[in-house]
C-alpha cells in the first residue's frame, strides 16, 4: 500500500510505483492519492482533495474529513494486510498510519523526510519507533537520522530528473501565447487550498500593482492536478487582469518566466532547479502562525534557503507578505541586473547542493530490500 496527501507526493508515489512495477510487474499495490497515482496500475482507496490542506487551524477544521479517511485507510490495512506500507511525506497523517500498520506487523519505508531538523526534533523518537526505514532527499539528512539510530538511505532528489520542460522555449512561447521581449511573471500560490486562499488574493494584487510599472507585464498562472480554474477564481477577487491559467506544465510556465511569486513549498526547489528568479510568500491563519513560529527552530522558511544557509530568496512571511512588500523585491529583480544575475548564480549553487537523481528507482529498491525480510 502507497499513501500520499498532497499535490507534490502524488507525483512522487506515482513514479515509485511505477518503478516497482518495472522491477517487479508481479506486486499488486493499493494506495491514496491523486490523478498521478490513479493513472498508474494501483488500486485506488480514496483521492487527495480531503487532505490539501495546510496550517493547523486548517487542519482542525478539517479533522472530520481527515479522520474519515484515516479510519477507512486505516480498516483497508486491516483487511488487506500488505507486507509493506510506504508513506510519502504528509508526516502527521502518515505517522499516525504508520502507528497502525506496525501494531499489524507490516512493515513501514516512509519517503520524504519531515523537516525534524527545522522544527519539532523529538518527533524523531516517534519516527524510529514507527518506520523500518527513512529514506530522504538530502545528503544532509543522513546523518541526523543516524545520530538518532533511525534507519535511514539517501535516495536522490525526484526533481533533479522530473523539473523538465515538455517544450522548447520557442515553442512553449507559442503554445502558450507569451509575447516575447515583455516580462513574464510567474504566479505560483501552491497546490493547498488553504494555500490559495490566504496567498492568490496577494499575488493578484502585487501583479495589479506591477502592471502599472510595467504596462506590457505578462502573468502566468500553473494549475496543481488537484485544483481547478474554477476554484482559483473565486480567489482573485474582480481582477481585470488578463492572466494566463496553465494546466499541467508547470516546468514550460517557470521556463517563461522572467520572475516568479512562489508559495513557500516545494515549488520553491522546482524553481531553483529551473534557475528561475523568485519572491517566496509564506501566509496562513493567525492562531496557525501564532503556534508554528513556537515550534520551529530554524529562521528560514524557504527549502531554498534552508539549503542554501542563508537567504537567496527574499521571503515575505505573515504580516509582511503584502502586495508593497512583494512589488518592492519583483521590480529590483527585474530592474536591477547585478542583483538578478547573483540570485540566479546562487540557485546554481542549491541546485549542485542538491545532489543526485534516480530517487524513484532507488525506493523501489529500498522496497524490494524490505520485502525480501519477510
Amino acid at each position: 500500500m502507497i499513501v500520499a496527501g498532497e499535490s507534490s507526493g502524488d507525483l512522487l508515489a506515482a513514479s515509485v510505483v511505477d518503478a516497482i512495477k518495472t522491477n517487479s510487474p508481479h506486486y499488486t499495490v493499493c494506495g491514496l492519492g491523486g490523478s498521478a497515482l490513479a493513472a498508474t496500475d494501483t488500486d485506488m482507496l480514496g483521492d487527495i482533495s480531503d487532505l490539501a490542506v495546510m496550517g493547523i487551524w486548517e487542519v482542525l477544521i478539517n479533522y472530520r474529513k481527515i479522520k474519515r479517511v484515516l479510519n477507512h485507510l486505516e480498516s483497508e490495512l486491516v483487511s488487506r494486510k500488505p507486507e509493506l506500507l510506504i508513506l510519502v511525506d504528509y508526516v502527521e497523517f502518515n505517522l499516525k498510519l504508520a502507528k497502525t500498520a506496525k501494531k499489524l506487523g507490516i512493515k513501514v519505508l516512509f519517503f520524504v523526510s519531515p523537516q525534524v531538523w527545522a522544527w519539532r526534533q523529538g518527533r524523531v523518537k516517534k519516527i524510529g519507533a514507527r518506520i523500518d526505514m527513512m529514506a530522504v532527499l538530502f545528503p544532509f539528512e543522513v546523518r541526523f537520522y543516524q545520530e538518532k539510530n533511525v534507519p535511514v538511505r539517501y535516495v536522490g532528489h525526484p526533481m533533479i530528473e522530473r523539473v523538465k520542460p515538455a517544450y522548447t522555449h520557442e515553442k512553449g512561447l507559442i503554445k502558450f501565447k507569451v509575447k516575447p521581449g515583455h516580462p513574464v511573471v510567474g504566479l505560483f500560490p501552491g497546490s493547498r487550498r488553504s494555500e490559495i486562499q490566504y496567498i492568490l488574493p496577494i499575488m493578484i494584487k502585487t501583479a495589479a500593482l506591477l502592471q502599472e510599472q510595467h504596462p506590457s507585464a505578462q502573468f502566468l498562472l500553473p494549475v496543481a492536478s488537484n485544483l481547478s480554474e474554477d476554484y482559483l477564481r473565486t480567489h482573485m477577487g474582480n481582477t481585470e487582469l488578463d492572466i494566463r491559467m496553465v494546466t499541467d506544465h508547470p516546468y514550460d510556465v517557470m521556463q517563461l518566466c522572467d520572475v516568479i511569486m512562489s508559495a513557500a513549498g516545494t515549488a520553491n526547489l522546482e524553481i531553483a532547479l529551473m534557475g528561475k528568479p523568485m519572491v517566496v510568500l509564506h501566509r496562513m491563519s493567525v492562531l496557525s502562525y501564532f503556534i508554528l513560529i513556537r515550534l520551529v527552530t530554524v529562521k528560514l522558511y524557504s527549502l531554498v534557503n534552508i539549503i542554501s544557509g542563508k537567504e537567496v530568496v527574499k521571503e515575505l512571511i505573515q504580516k509582511n507578505a503584502t502586495p508593497e512588500e512583494a512589488l518592492k523585491e519583483l521590480s529590483r529583480i527585474l530592474n536591477d541586473s547585478s542583483y538578478r544575475q547573483a540570485m540566479i548564480e546562487a540557485l546554481a549553487e542549491v541546485k549542485k547542493q542538491m545532489g543526485e537523481g534516480g530517487a524513484a528507482k532507488n525506493v523501489a529498491r529500498l522496497a524490494e530490500l524490505l520485502l525480501s525480510d519477510i
